[in-house]
């Protein structure tokens, strides 16, 4: 299997990652961050453009989108498209750790919202 694209997390130590990066853009390495805009697209369709000292283009990746898609696919119960395969050997506190956050339906604005929260513990 050949690999399509590399991404790396500028969240820590940015400047070194945007100069690993940088030279590598058109071998498909990318920088990305996380954009917490629950509106936004899970992977942009350009990168946003250079700023002075960046060397890198940066795709701001919506966190947001990815986990409500994710916790929306866990309630898929027959095999088929979006249906999620986990290995025999996860135990309870790994599916703990995927759902620790919640999506909370809320009007805001008079247009209905979604925010993510603490999921709180289950019953074992």
């Amino acid at each position: 299997m050949k690999v399509a694209a590399a991404c790396v997390d500028s969240g820590n130590w940015s400047e070194k990652v945007y100069a690993f990066t940088g030279p590598r853009f058109y071998r498909r390495v990318f920088s990305i961050k996380g954009a917490s805009d629950p509106r936004g697209p899970i992977w942009p369709r350009r990168p946003s453009r250079p700023k002075n000292g960046r060397m890198s283009a940066l795709f701001s990746v919506g966190s947001t989108a990815g986990k409500e898609i994710t916790v929306a696919r866990l309630s898929i119960d027959q095999p088929g498209l979006g249906f999620c395969n986990f290995p025999a050997g996860r135990d309870y506190d790994y599916f703990e750790m995927l759902l620790a956050e919640r999506p909370i339906r809320k009007i805001r604005e008079g247009c209905r919202a979604s925010d993510l929260g603490q999921g709180g513990k289950r019953p074992q």
